[in-house]
């Protein structure tokens, strides 16, 4: 049970230590029945106590465990400011059901602690599987016992004598068969006896001359044995590795799927994704403004993947934000684009000297959230846009540029 510890248990409740505590009178303060609760009930002011350092405890180290996994799925961070909303929650958890609270504490206190008995079972498994794993060791165990088996068969026709005894019984079926077309009935399995001796003699030779049948048996019948308690033991582990890791799972559902409940750690998340995603969008310099782009595809995506059961965007209509970043991304690049061109020089080298002026462009593999052929197909279009707006223009030093610009897109069109 994660309730006390044994120290605590042998701790005797005080009444003064415990109104000395920082922050316990204000909790009792805060319960529906303050103004008549009576001081002198110390059964209940220890069960009230005790709800007040769970939550304390509690609190301190959901936050914690909150602010990493929100920063782990949204890269967004949360101070001690976004996370005060969790010291309401499990405060008001304690007044208003101490059973709940209890539950949580015990959730967290396993989630914390199932992880290390996971890690002990794995390393038991791989202790156990060292020289095989169970697939190995079944498939071993199956060939043991064929020749198990076969010794059975083989009974009695391993020595130098059983040899002799087969080739007699051999050649005796033979000549009944040979002489007068009956079948021969002097040994049963006949076949499957010589088959078995063969095999043993072949696989086992050395053993067979050191120790004789009977111990070379022994011995399979004592790794049969062995084999079947490890096998039994990595199916016990294997269990418990399963059902320990089923329950940390669901445990871990149940301890992130609080934040969803507590609002105004929420309002706090959905503050800082729409505050960042503004202020960059409120930049002008294509470095931000793809930094926008993929910071929106990556909180897009978090409501279908998270634990905690917060949309960071659900204050944001998706769609018009992406339509106004990929706006001002092609407004921003075209502007770009042109502001090169317009600058190139005409004359010996005019091509290879604007390519060089667009290389960073030409050469990129990702705009924005676009990737590979997206993305050289973004700045192709942005090409485009240029070369025909320098088409509108009546001078031949535009008209010329647009030949070259053109040059560069059929050049980028055919990159594989």
């Amino acid at each position: 049970m994660a309730t006390r510890s044994p120290e605590a248990e042998n701790e005797k409740f005080g009444v003064d230590a415990a109104l000395n505590k920082k922050g316990f009178a204000e909790f009792l303060a805060k319960h529906p029945d303050a103004a008549i609760f009576d001081v002198a009930d110390e059964g209940e002011l220890e069960k009230r106590f005790e709800a007040f350092e769970k939550s304390t405890k509690l609190a301190e180290e959901l936050k914690v465990l909150y602010r990493d996994q929100i920063e782990k799925e949204m890269d967004i961070k949360l101070d001690q400011k976004d996370l005060a909303s969790v010291d309401v929650y499990i405060e008001e958890l304690a007044i208003r059901d101490q059973g709940e609270l209890e539950r949580l504490f015990n959730r967290l206190y396993y989630f914390k602690k199932l992880p290390e008995e996971i890690e002990g079972l794995e390393k038991e498994l791989t202790d156990l599987t060292k020289n095989g794993d169970a697939d190995t060791l079944s498939a071993l165990e199956g060939t043991l016992e064929g020749d198990v088996d076969k010794f059975k068969a083989a009974k009695g026709y391993l020595g130098g004598i059983g040899q002799i005894k087969l080739y007699y019984h051999t050649v005796a079926r033979y000549l009944t068969k040979t002489l007068s077309d009956k079948d021969y009935e002097g040994v049963k399995d006949l076949d499957v006896k010589k088959e078995a001796a063969s095999h043993l003699k072949g696989k086992y030779k050395d053993e067979l001359a050191k120790v004789g049948a009977r111990e070379v048996e022994n011995n399979l019948r004592r790794q049969l044995a062995d084999i079947d308690i490890t096998l039994g033991t990595i199916s016990t582990i294997e269990r418990r590795k399963t059902s320990a890791t089923e329950t940390f799972d669901n445990l871990r559902m149940k301890i992130f799927g609080e934040i969803g409940e507590i609002t105004d750690l929420k309002k706090a998340i959905e503050r800082k994704a729409k505050e960042e995603l503004e202020g960059l969008l409120a930049k002008t310099d294509v470095k931000s403004l793809e930094r926008a782009a993929q910071r929106h595809k990556k909180l897009s995506e978090v409501k279908d993947n998270t634990e905690t059961g917060v949309d960071p965007l659900k204050d944001l209509k998706p769609n018009d934000y992406k339509d106004k970043v990929e706006t001002k991304l092609r407004e921003k690049i075209s502007d770009d684009v042109l502001e090169r061109v317009n600058k190139a020089k005409l004359g010996s080298d005019a091509l290879r000297n604007l390519e060089k002026s667009l290389e960073d462009m030409l050469n990129r593999t990702e705009v924005g959230t676009k990737k590979g052929a997206e993305a050289r197909s973004f700045i192709i279009d942005r090409l485009d846009e240029v070369a025909i707006n320098l088409g509108l223009k009546n001078d031949a030093e535009s008209h010329a540029k647009r030949l070259i610009v053109n040059r560069i897109i059929i050049k980028l069109q055919k990159v594989k």
